[in-house]
């Protein structure tokens, strides 16, 4: 059964994007970098992508991919859940605040909330909201920094960390096998010796409690013999 190969796939889109970027720029000279400049720029992209699958062969350097694709199906759906959140607040800033420079438009609104996520420009946003519905907008920020800064963001960052963990256990896993495939012409000589190791062990074990027994034993005849000792020397007396 053959498994499916991402790379091999990351690789052929770049290499057709290349070609296609290559025949425009042979035969179209009057329009080479207005058609051509994207396509080489994906390309490129692609290109150095597929530089990726060879850390895969290294274990201390393949964690990044690993992580993305573990993590990359739960933090879509996470995306997907978080989003009309994000709508409202975008939608509510671009109804009521379009007097502010930073919320003229949807795309000026997606970008400071987007930076106000991740901790940026947030004192821009509240100086820049002052003059706009001062109390409504004051509120409006604080709300939508404590549900994505405090809540969103660090829900997100829990669900890289738990794929990062569980990706790293996958390849001590993965690594280790193949460490004891390798070395598995060696296993029989290391299970004999570790037989015998055990065989010897449990006789000398087996030797100390008759040595253990005898010792007591003799103890207790010379107790005895002491004993009859001292009541023959009172007898004569």
């Amino acid at each position: 059964i053959m498994k499916f190969n991402k790379w091999a796939i990351i690789s052929l889109i770049g290499n057709i994007i290349q070609i296609f970027a290559s025949l425009i720029s042979i035969f179209d000279f009057n329009h080479i970098m207005i058609g051509t400049e994207i396509l080489i720029g994906f390309g490129c992209f692609f290109a150095y992508l597929y530089i990726g699958r060879y850390f895969e062969f290294f274990e201390k350097y393949s964690a990044v991919y690993i992580t993305i694709k573990k993590s990359l199906p739960n933090v879509a759906r996470y995306f997907i859940g978080a989003a009309p959140l994000f709508i409202g607040f975008m939608l509510f800033g671009l109804c009521v605040f379009w007097k502010s420079s930073k919320f003229s438009s949807v795309s000026d609104v997606m970008i400071i909330l987007f930076a106000l996520a991740n901790g940026d420009s947030i004192y821009d946003a509240f100086k820049d909201l002052r003059g706009v519905y001062f109390f409504i907008g004051q509120v409006y920020l604080y709300l939508f920094c404590i549900i994505f800064i405090v809540v969103v963001l660090n829900i997100f960052i829990a669900i890289v960390q738990e794929a990062y963990s569980s990706s790293q256990n996958e390849t001590k896993e993965h690594w280790a096998y193949d460490k004891k495939e390798n070395s598995s012409m060696s296993l029989p000589v290391v299970k004999v010796k570790k037989n015998e190791s055990k065989i010897f062990n449990e006789e000398k074990e087996d030797l100390k409690d008759i040595i253990d027994k005898e010792i007591k034993n003799i103890q207790i005849r010379i107790k005895s013999i002491t004993a009859i000792a001292k009541e023959i020397k009172k007898n004569l007396n």
